[in-house]
């Protein structure tokens, strides 16, 4: 009877002290249960080794929801098990069993990670893991795009480049298909965009292991695809997005400082939405960033005074190496520059290259653009990109592109471009660029006149000189200069043609024309409009207010035109 009392007391002794650790906040249990669980820790992890996760996953199992402090290892493996059990499984709602059950790993490892991180010496973050889960989440069957983004965006926050490549990537996946779904996501897909891939960039440069580079590299180009794939990569797509918040937002200078640096880092600085961002920045709060996008405005607007106005307030404000871009393209204008900003490192002159290769030569006092010399410059880089090209098509539209800039060397001959253009093979490109420059000065030589006159009964009764021109000239012709306001606003129509010296038209000028208007008046559409066909024109509105309105217009190949109009309100 005794012993009967010592063994029942001693069996009730031990269940008592057999608890899971999920029971009573242990690692592994007491008792029974924490044989048992070292048991199964043993068991599911050699199953793990040879990729028998179907037989791992009972034991493992038993880890997961009975000791969920025991190891790391139950959630790192367990998604592993997972992962592999929903890729073999075919039955769907079992599928969705093993899903859901991946997605609680991740969660339960968030709930019970300040305990895990005691166990190990490099701690997890909650962001890591959640950079884990909106993977998998993404990738093994969540239907939810709104909460993947979710996911990806906490995460992203959270950890920015030290995240996965994978996970930076799918992010910006995730953040486009939103914005098919939702318009109005398109502003949040660019700081997106605009975040991952500087993270990406970051993580790159920092990688030590080459797989590493190449992984990150991926996830470069797969971003990269995304934005421009997305719909809202073209600077035109920026204008409709930040156009009107820009004007909502005028006086928020967080705002506008974002969409400044947004625009600025995509290349969009030649929007009116860029200009205006920056100048309402400005006033609020001057830096060299705002600066620069005033000096933007002003410069496409042809007003290079007020232009370098602003470019000089960059500069103070700029500690590194400067460089000005903005139209020199004469050794002339290079030299005042130099004279005006001693401080400046270094000036860009492209444009200015590409029609006078002597430019550079002319900047060190070397001497002018001998025709000849140019011609040599196009026929060295014609027979270098047929070279290099293998292509007669490919070489001709990037000679036609040089011709672009070319044609500011010579004077007239816009009519036999027009053969030039229209060349489609190299014998015909060669033909015309011959013809060229036989009739306009022979690249160097002396240019051939032309006067065809027509005759009626032995009388010239009409003609026409044709031949290299001197000097073009505008011819402007205004609808009404008495502007008159009443019930609305009264309008007159500009019309602008760009004519050689001898009064025929010349439509190859196309040269970009400057507007700059004074007084109680406003232009109806932009302050540069570039000449097509040698013509183009633009309007001008009243705006209330009686007086005299002053529309200079120029061009950098003639002299400026000025009209007054004379306004009353009746």
């Amino acid at each position: 009877m005794k012993m009967t009392t010592m063994l029942l007391a001693l069996s009730l002794s031990t269940a008592a002290f057999a608890q899971k650790g999920v029971e009573d906040g242990s690692r592994f249990g007491h008792g029974q249960d924490s044989l048992n669980c070292l048991k199964n820790i043993s068991v599911y992890t050699e199953y793990v080794k040879t990729n028998n996760f179907k037989d791992a996953y009972p034991s493992w199992k038993a880890v997961f929801d009975e000791a969920p402090w025991a190891q790391v290892a139950t959630y790192t493996n367990g998604a592993k098990i997972l992962r592999a059990l929903i890729a073999a499984e075919k039955d769907g709602a079992k599928q969705k069993e093993y899903f859901n059950l991946l997605m609680k790993v991740h969660d339960q490892r968030i709930q019970y990670l300040d305990g895990l991180n005691r166990l190990v010496k490099s701690p997890t973050t909650k962001g890591d893991i959640l950079g884990a889960k909106a993977h998998d989440y993404f990738s093994m069957g969540g239907q939810d795009n709104n909460e993947a983004y979710a996911m990806f965006a906490e995460a992203v926050a959270a950890e920015k480049q030290n995240l996965p490549y994978y996970v930076l990537m799918e992010f910006v996946d995730a953040s486009a298909r939103k914005v098919k779904a939702e318009e109005a996501h398109k502003e949040q897909f660019v700081q997106d965009y605009i975040a991952a891939s500087g993270y990406a960039n970051e993580a790159f440069n920092a990688a030590k292991k080459e797989s590493a580079k190449k992984n990150y590299q991926t996830a470069k180009d797969n971003i990269e695809a995304f934005f421009i794939n997305s719909g809202a990569a073209e600077c035109d797509q920026l204008e409709a997005i930040y156009a009107p918040k820009v004007e909502e937002n005028k006086e928020n200078l967080e705002y506008l400082r974002k969409v400044v640096a947004v625009m600025g880092m995509l290349d969009c600085t030649e929007s009116e939405t860029y200009y205006n961002a920056s100048e309402y920045a400005h006033h609020i709060a001057p830096t060299a960033a705002t600066a620069a996008g005033c000096a933007y405005r002003y410069l496409k607007r042809g007003d290079m005074a007020k232009s370098l106005e602003y470019f000089d307030q960059a500069m103070q404000d700029y500690k590194g190496e400067l460089c000005y871009n903005g139209g020199l393209v004469t050794a002339d204008g290079v030299a005042a520059f130099g004279e005006s900003h001693p401080s400046v490192d270094k000036v860009m002159i492209g444009m200015g290259l590409l029609a006078n290769p002597a430019l550079c030569a002319q900047c060190k006092g070397m001497g002018g653009l001998e025709r000849n010399a140019l011609r040599g410059f196009h026929d060295e880089l014609y027979h270098g990109y047929l070279e290099a090209f293998k292509s007669e098509r490919n070489t001709i539209f990037h000679m036609k592109e040089l011709w672009q800039f070319m044609l500011r060397s010579f004077d007239g001959g816009e009519k036999l471009f027009k053969q030039i253009k229209k060349a489609e093979n190299s014998a015909k490109y060669e033909d015309a660029v011959a013809l060229y420059g036989k009739y306009i000065g022979n690249w160097g030589g002396e240019a051939t006149k032309w006067r065809l006159d027509a005759e009626t009964d032995g009388e010239v009764v009409a003609s026409v000189t044709y031949c290299p021109s001197a000097k073009l000239h505008l011819e402007v012709t205004p609808s009404h200069t008495e502007l008159r306001e009443g019930d609305t606003y009264d309008m007159a129509a500009v019309r602008i043609r760009i004519l050689d010296e001898y009064g025929n038209p010349s439509p190859y000028a196309q040269l970009p024309v400057q507007l700059a208007l004074e007084g109680p008046a406003e232009l109806v559409g932009p302050a540069v409009v570039t000449a097509e066909g040698g013509m183009t024109g633009t309007y001008v509105r009243t705006l209330g207010k009686t007086g005299e309105a002053r529309l200079t217009i120029t061009t950098d190949r003639t002299e400026p035109v000025v009209l007054i109009f004379k306004i009353a309100v009746v």
